[in-house]
Formats: structure tokens, sequence, C-alpha cells
């Protein structure tokens, strides 16, 4: 009995130390790039997401453009979340530190926004890639 539960405590040691080893840094991918946060976007209007993990999330504007969103804080629900709401202080713009997204769920998780950056298409694909390798954004 002794040795087969250090048998499973030894599994589950190796499986938390694989999960860390493949956690993506992305607030190394904004320096690389050297993305500088936006206070504000005018003229948003939501029109997708992408969940990267529990702090970052790609955001999809009208015009096709896309955004980059740091959380304030880890955001537990948002990459398992098939839905999520936008709590904006106008319906036509979006304020870092101010506004939030919003998970849905038995406990709804309110997210607040605490960086911006806007995207080119090679470096929302390169997040994209970075996330999983083998798929591509949907539009």
């Amino acid at each position: 009995m002794k040795t087969m539960l250090i048998g499973l405590l030894v599994l589950l040691l190796a499986a938390c130390q694989e999960n860390t080893r493949k956690r993506i840094d992305y607030a190394a991918f904004v320096e690389a790039q050297e993305l500088v946060a936006q206070p504000r976007v005018t003229q948003f209007r939501f029109q997708g997401w992408q969940p990267l993990d529990e702090r970052f999330l790609i955001l999809r504007s009208n015009q096709r453009q896309s955004y980059l969103i740091e959380l304030n804080s880890f955001c537990s629900e948002l990459p398992f979340a098939q839905a999520i709401t936008m709590d904006q202080s106008s319906s036509l713009s979006l304020v870092a530190k101010f506004d939030a997204i919003r998970v849905p769920g038995q406990i709804s998780q309110r997210c607040p926004i605490k960086h911006i950056y806007v995207l080119d298409e090679v470096q929302k694909q390169a997040l994209m890639n970075l996330k999983n390798p083998n798929e591509k954004m949907l539009e």
C-alpha cells in the first residue's frame, strides 16, 4: 500500500512538472514583439474571441482588427468558456483598467482588462501558433 501511494505521488509530481514545461509565456511575446499597450480602443465592436490562457485572450473587432488582451488577474474559467460577454463603459470603445470581460457560468467571473495591444495579422497568427501549432483561428 505504501509503495502504491509513493508511486501515485511520483506520477502526480511528474504530471505537474510536464504541465509547467508547456506553459506559454505570452508576456515574453509582448516584450519580444515590442507591443505597446493602448489605454483605449475607439470604434470597438466585439466580433469574436480566442482564449490563450487564464490571463490572455485575443479579441476581434469590426474591420477585422485583433487585440491581445491581458487581464488584471487570473480568469480561471476563460480557457474552457464557450462564450464571453463584454463589460464596456461605452458600447463604442474598450478601455484598459476600466472595462472587463465576463465569463458566464454558475459563478459568473468578471475579469478586468489590464492591457490592450493592437495586433497585426502576422502577430495574431504567431500567437495562435504558440498556443496550438496545428490550429488556426476561426474567422
